[in-house]
């Protein structure tokens, strides 16, 4: 099926190879059509709009709008049973609002039926999503994963509400719990979309994202798998990304960053691209917090009560930082050349926010105290002894 511009931007708007439907005979005697069996093989549907708002779905639009008729002998009460799509490829693109989603239904079969309101379904999925990007400037979301298992789903026609949930939904072979709601009265249609999994690598969870956010989070890595929960929520108008509200715990792992190794790490973690309420979902509205966080560097042990990092593209971090060790344990990160301590302990407490460049902070602002007690420590360049020191410094 073709528009009159086909000529211009090329999508075909619906090809079929193979398209076959059983119908029951007896029930058409009653005003309703009963489907058996629905079956598409070998197809491609594609949604284009370019960037003057022109769409290829013109070519069901009427030049004269049709007149509503008093009574109609040929409203059935349609009915479908099974369904079943192989090679079936859905494209939706839309110059205009930045917007292409390309899902290719490797395999897609199921079972129907239709109560008053709408209908309900349930069915086994094995799609390759190609793109979903909700603003091709920033890249696709779970770009070419593979996303298979058994869902169900349901749509009200009194409301306009399409709802898909799965127990275990594999993205690119990792295990999800799937609940999902689209809204399509509305206008502009809307989706929220909670996604959860209990056992997930840090390097699995940043190749689900758009390239923008996975080129930040790949600086990263965390060892052992983490819990992660997301929303993502938004609508299908203009070309901005949707909402993103990701959750993760960390228990026991080891933190990799540009700036050093963090062992025996536990904390939670939280990222959203809505930093402040109104000012769109983007990286300079980006953060992300660090709730209880606890770690080791070089054997000292430090907690961070809650940390942030706000805006991805000109990070600042802000924090409270805490620690209490044996100074003896200081020594290894002072390199041996300036002092070296014995004994002694050291408490810890600094507020901070500063830029980071490359990942490291850079002239940051200082506000708390650290406080050595009974501190022996020896001046390396002048063989300088001292002992039982107390040592006091407040910024």
């Amino acid at each position: 099926s073709r528009d009159k511009r086909f000529a211009e931007h090329h999508p075909t708007l619906f090809d079929s190879k193979d398209f076959w439907i059983s119908v029951t005979a007896c029930p058409l005697l009653t005003d309703s059509l009963d489907i058996n069996h629905i079956d598409i093989s070998n197809a491609a549907v594609d949604l284009f709009t370019d960037s003057t708002g022109y769409s290829n779905r013109s070519v069901f639009r009427s030049g004269q709008p049709k007149k509503k008729e008093a009574s109609s002998t040929n409203n059935y009460d349609s009915q479908l049973g099974r369904f079943s799509l192989t090679n079936v490829n859905f494209i939706v693109e839309d110059l205009q609002k930045k917007k292409r989603f390309d899902f290719i239904a490797n395999r897609l079969n199921g079972t129907m039926s239709n109560p008053d309101t709408g209908w309900n379904a349930a069915f086994h999925m094995d799609v390759t999503a190609k793109s979903m990007a909700f603003n091709t400037h920033n890249g696709s979301f779970i770009k070419d994963r593979v996303v298979e298992g058994d869902c169900t789903a349901g749509y009200n026609g009194n409301t306009g509400r399409l709802w898909v949930k799965s127990g275990s939904l594999d993205i690119g072979d990792d295990p999800f719990q799937l609940n999902a709601v689209f809204e399509t009265i509305k206008k502009p249609s809307s989706f929220i979309i909670h996604l959860s999994a209990k056992q997930l690598l840090w390097r699995r969870v940043s190749a689900l994202l758009s390239a923008n956010i996975k080129a930040k989070l790949d600086q990263f890595n965390i060892t052992k798998p983490i819990a992660v929960k997301g929303i993502i929520s938004g609508s299908f108008a203009g070309g901005s990304d949707p909402f993103l509200y990701v959750t993760t715990t960390v228990k026991d792992s080891k933190v990799i960053t540009p700036g050093g190794t963090i062992d025996d790490c536990s904390f939670g973690g939280v990222f959203t691209n809505e930093y402040q309420k109104g000012k769109g979902f983007n990286d300079d509205n980006s953060v992300i917090r660090l709730i209880n966080f606890h770690g080791n560097y070089r054997h000292m042990p430090f907690v961070i009560d809650t940390g942030s990092i706000i805006n991805l593209n000109k990070p600042i971090a802000t924090g409270d930082f805490r620690a209490d060790f044996p100074l003896a344990d200081a020594n290894e990160i002072m390199g041996g050349k300036v002092a070296r301590f014995s004994k002694g302990t050291v408490n810890i407490h600094l507020r901070y926010a500063g830029d980071i460049v490359n990942y490291r902070l850079n002239k940051p602002a200082i506000a708390g105290s650290v406080i050595l007690k009974g501190a022996a420590l020896t001046y390396l360049p002048d063989d300088l002894k001292f002992q039982n020191d107390t040592i006091s410094l407040f910024f």
